[in-house]
């Protein structure tokens, strides 16, 4: 973070990069609204063109911002921080990236939907109340184990893929814990840092939903 504010200004072209942006994020913001909030009706087919825009808006989001975080962990003072949003390139970044991520996660997805299931069908066919009270305290511990694995290794697992581009950085446990080991007090504070300005973008998102019909507060959020 000190790099970056210490080297982001003086790229003559920052406030360009950063207005490109900006556009981008208004436009996937509007499409992203009008996909979730479905105030007009659409046939099946244009719900899923609508679908894989939003996608592939979001792949070019995080792409763009794995492109930063590479850029930033091979600065120099002759080098600006911040890479000029390439939409071809970032879309194939984010979409790695999130493969990547699925891929990860999906024995968190089988556990956490088997005991999902188990509950329900306990429930609906009667079955011992020392099932269903096992299956729902495994259930709960099994999503807060994800959530905890994510909040202290996603940011690790995140530089790790910027540096490789590979999809099964998430699996490179043995790098994940030399990174976090290097410096453990420094990658503590980032990460809870990293964690809470995901919530806090993640609130701001779900306020836009909310307030999709007023223009100006919309924008102020989408700046912020």
């Amino acid at each position: 973070m000190k790099k970056a504010f210490n080297y982001m200004f003086l790229d003559n072209k920052f406030y360009k990069k950063a207005a490109i942006f900006f556009i981008y994020t208004i436009i996937l913001l509007y499409c992203s609204i009008f996909g979730c909030k479905g105030t007009i009706s659409l046939n099946f087919l244009n719900y899923i063109m609508i679908s894989l825009v939003i996608l592939f808006g979001y792949s070019i989001f995080e792409g763009y911002k794995i492109a930063i975080i590479k850029a930033l962990n091979d600065i120099n003072e002759s080098m600006p921080v911040l890479p000029t949003l390439n939409l071809k390139k970032d879309c194939i970044l984010g979409i790695k990236y999130l493969i990547s991520l699925l891929i990860f996660s999906i024995p968190f997805f089988c556990v956490i939907g088997a005991f999902g299931f188990t509950v329900g069908f306990a429930s609906i066919m009667s079955m011992p109340n020392l099932l269903i009270n096992i299956s729902c305290i495994s259930l709960i511990l099994s999503i807060l184990f994800y959530i905890i694995y994510l909040i202290c290794f996603l940011p690790a697992s995140i530089l790790i893929y910027a540096n490789t581009n590979s999809i099964w950085s998430f699996y490179k446990f043995e790098e994940i814990f030399k990174l976090i080991s290097g410096n453990r007090k420094e990658y503590i504070k980032s990460a809870l840092m990293y964690f809470i300005f995901g919530i806090v973008v993640e609130e701001c998102y779900r306020i836009c939903l909310y307030v999709s019909n007023k223009s100006l507060i919309l924008l102020i959020i989408a700046l912020f």
